[in-house]
């Protein structure tokens, strides 16, 4: 997965990575799509946090999604506030301005453009080396979820 490969390149920077799991896309009981039946994939939509970090760690799982994983609190503020459905990517700098924000996917998902801006960011010293702000997927999204979160070690 190409998000792999960019977290993988550029996670021992300054940068702190998140990706965050928002509303499912394809649930059983909404826009059902064939390659999720193909590939045995069943979930309706989540109606609890609990519901919603249950799919996201199979999610997680099937996906091999490295970086840490966050979750959008069912009220779905982070997905409102983002408009990130389907799937969509994000740079946030040090102060907590959105500084990249990529096209919506799935057409418009662009890793190239969001690894550049990334590199933008490290390359311009955006990052406060004294705070530790981060530059890619920060504090600003992480302290607006303040719900359940996944981390990098396996979910029980």
């Amino acid at each position: 997965m190409r998000l792999n490969e960019i977290y993988e390149r550029h996670k021992h920077s300054d940068i702190r990575f998140f990706a965050v799991y928002i509303r499912e896309a394809h649930p059983d009981d909404g826009w059902r799509v064939p390659e999720n039946l193909e590939q045995n994939i069943h979930f309706d939509e989540p109606r609890t946090d609990a519901e919603r970090t249950e799919v996201a760690a199979v999610c997680r799982t099937a996906m091999d999604i490295r970086m840490p994983l966050l979750i959008d609190r069912i009220g779905n503020d982070v997905e409102e506030k983002y408009i990130a459905t389907p799937i969509r990517l994000f740079v946030v700098d040090r102060a907590g301005r959105v500084a990249y924000t990529g096209e919506p996917g799935p057409f418009g998902f662009d890793p190239d453009s969001w690894e550049a801006a990334i590199e933008d960011q490290i390359a311009g010293g955006s990052v406060d080396r004294a705070s530790g702000l981060p530059v890619a997927g920060g504090t600003a999204i992480a302290d607006r979820l303040r719900g359940p979160q996944i981390t990098s070690e396996p979910v029980a």
